[in-house]
């Protein structure tokens, strides 16, 4: 998120960058805090998965590489 982003709604902010083809949307919200999770969203289907944030990164890197699938997640 950027400083434009802040105070918009989350499905403004999914859909800017959809527009822009960010393949994977990580969002930090409440829930973040309590559980040390985040979701990642899928631009193409939509889907959302919540990963614990300490594997994001290879997660991140796993589906880039199509090493995993978003579904397998």
């Amino acid at each position: 998120m950027n400083a434009q982003d802040t105070g918009k709604a989350p499905h403004r902010r999914s859909a800017r960058h959809d527009e822009v083809g960010t393949p994977f949307c990580v969002t930090v919200d409440y829930d973040t805090l309590e559980e040390d999770t985040v979701t990642v969203r899928e631009r193409d289907t939509t889907a959302q998965k919540r990963l614990p944030i300490e594997a994001l990164p290879e997660t991140l890197s796993a589906l880039r590489d199509g090493a995993t699938a978003f579904d397998d997640l």
